[in-house]
Formats: C-alpha cells, sequence, structure tokens
C-alpha cells in the first residue's frame, strides 16, 4: 500500500512539475524581419528587449525578403517585418495575415558622379539598377513615367531615353561604380551611404542627385508589419504593447543610432555604419493599419497598374486589414 501511496505522489509532483514548467515558458511568439533597414522597425524593441508576462517573444533577423516569405508559408513568423507587397502577395495567396502598420516609406536614391541638372539629364544615360521586376525597378520606372521619360532595358545608351541595366547585387553594382563602370545608380539605404563612403576620397566622387521618394510626393509604403490572425486574435494585448514600442521607434531609432545597430548585430543582423543621417533616409515611420489604408490601396493600385503579379494579381480585399 505504502509503494503504491508513493507511486501516486510521484505522478502528482510529475505533473505539478510539468505545469510549472509550461506556465514559466509562456507563450512563444515568433518576429522575424529581413537584415537591413527593415530590420531598424523593431530596433528599440530589441534593444529594451522588449516582454510581456506570459510570453517568450523571440526577435530573428533574417538574410533577405524570400526568407521572410518563407517563415511565413511554414508558420514559423507570428509577425514579420516585410516588404508591402509581398504581404499582399500572402494574403493574396491564401496566408491568413492581418496588415498591422506601414513603417517604411521609400528608401531608394539615384547616385552619380556626372553633372545632373535634373530628371530629365538622365535621357541618353544608361542608369544601372537592382532587382529587375521588383521593388527599385518599379519606382525608379515609374518615376520616370511621372516626368513622361521614355526607357528601354539594354546596355547601350539611347538618343532621348533612358537606357536601363540591372547589376546582381548592391555589392557587385558598388564594385562597378568604384571601377568607374556605372556613372548612374538607383541603389537603398543603406548601400547609398556605402557607395558614397567607398568613393568619398576619389577624384569623382559619388553624390545624391536624385530622391525617388521626394518625386513620388510623399514617399510610398514599401515596407510593413503583419501578423497571423490567430495572433491579433488571441494576444491582442501583447500585440499592442508591441506596436507601442514600434511607434516609440521612429524617434528612438535617429537619436541612437549606435545602440539600434549594436542590437541588430547582437541578433544576427550585418549592418554597420548606420549613422543618424543614413536611418533618416531610411524614412522610417509608423502608421496604423486603418490609418494607412488609403496609402496602401493607392501604392497597390500604381503597382498592379505596372505588375498584377507583384501584389498577387488584385487588390486586397477589406480584411487584409487590421
Amino acid at each position: 500500500m505504502k509503494k503504491v501511496f508513493i507511486f501516486l505522489l510521484l505522478i502528482v509532483l510529475s505533473a505539478v512539475i510539468f505545469v510549472s514548467c509550461n506556465q514559466d515558458q509562456g507563450v512563444t511568439i515568433n518576429v522575424v524581419m529581413p537584415d537591413g533597414a527593415p530590420a531598424l522597425v523593431m530596433a528599440k524593441a530589441i534593444y529594451d528587449k522588449f516582454s510581456y508576462e506570459g510570453y517568450d517573444i523571440n526577435f530573428e533577423i533574417v538574410a533577405g525578403a524570400p526568407n521572410i516569405q518563407a517563415a511565413m508559408f511554414s508558420g514559423d513568423a507570428d509577425i514579420a517585418v516585410l516588404p508591402s507587397n509581398m504581404a499582399a502577395n500572402l494574403y493574396n495567396g491564401g496566408i491568413d495575415i492581418k496588415l498591422l502598420s506601414t513603417n517604411v516609406f521609400g528608401l531608394l536614391y539615384l547616385v552619380s558622379n556626372q553633372p545632373f541638372e535634373d530628371i530629365n539629364s538622365l535621357k541618353g544615360k544608361v542608369v544601372y539598377n537592382l532587382g529587375q521586376g521588383n521593388t527599385p525597378d518599379f519606382v525608379f520606372k515609374y518615376v520616370l513615367e511621372l516626368n513622361d521619360i521614355e526607357y528601354v532595358e539594354q546596355d547601350t545608351p539611347v538618343q532621348g531615353k533612358v537606357a536601363l541595366r540591372y547589376a546582381a547585387n548592391a555589392q557587385n553594382l558598388i564594385s562597378m561604380m568604384v571601377a568607374g563602370q556605372a556613372d548612374y545608380a538607383v541603389l537603398g539605404e543603406p548601400q547609398v551611404s556605402q557607395a558614397l563612403a567607398v568613393t568619398q576620397d576619389s577624384d569623382n566622387p559619388f553624390e545624391i542627385v536624385l530622391n525617388l521618394q521626394e518625386e513620388w510626393t510623399d514617399g510610398y509604403p514599401q515596407v510593413a508589419t503583419v501578423a497571423k490572425n490567430s495572433v491579433i486574435q488571441n494576444h491582442a494585448d501583447m500585440l499592442d504593447a508591441l506596436l507601442e514600442v514600434v511607434k516609440d521607434n521612429v524617434e528612438w531609432v535617429v537619436k541612437n543610432a549606435d545602440k539600434a545597430v549594436a542590437a541588430l548585430q547582437e541578433h544576427g543582423s550585418n549592418i554597420s555604419g548606420f549613422s543618424s543621417q543614413t536611418i533618416i533616409r531610411c524614412n522610417i515611420g509608423f502608421v496604423p493599419s486603418q490609418e494607412a489604408k488609403e496609402g496602401i490601396e493607392e501604392y497597390f493600385e500604381v503597382m498592379h497598374e505596372f505588375n498584377p503579379n507583384f501584389i498577387g494579381k488584385k487588390m486586397p480585399d477589406n480584411g487584409f486589414y487590421r
């Protein structure tokens, strides 16, 4: 009888320990973001080691936007910072997410070491860009169209038009600039700052000659934050607390560039040399989902007209917005 009692006691104690351990672990929430400027959106939350009672919040920085897409498809990401058109693609593809906010309003610039008066100076020139068929390509082509400037995709100059060429990645393009093989280039931050830095001591340094956001008038909602519907429905208080930190981050990250970079590097980021000026040029902001809806729809409408595949072939319906 004594052995039976001890056996039952051990079962009860094991159950208590198991429940206690699970309570200590809390609910795990994975926040995923691509390396580079978009990761700055969560810099304060990462630096502050954002926590919420009953939750384990994990921040993960991955190599690029395709890794974000993979994390959303697999279900590994509960909250994600990602290109806003990718959010639309995921939603239209059946991934159960909603838009929480828009957070980066364009970070693309035209740099050159040639005389430049205005955008018409590009006629008859070759301009290098990144991401053929992706956001940098779309934005620059749209700006050219706004200014009634024709363009062609080819290697050699064409009188009266802009010839567009594409580099495999930003580092290749910067190397071409240093070698004198590219006179005009569309780059995003932080690569803009890198290009200016590595050419500043040359005989013909590069400088920013065109702010593509200003050509768009008020910028464009390039990067957004989304969450699974299950997180929105079941963990709203935690989510709202996180978004408050993201909102506070807008001013904090500019004033605390060194702290922001160090915090991101501790989580696997490869960024370096982000000055306050670089961060300012990233145009980080915070617009809640419902307030962002009009701007997002305008941006997506332009994208859809340019290439429907950019947003999953159709405009997201109202269920896309929290």
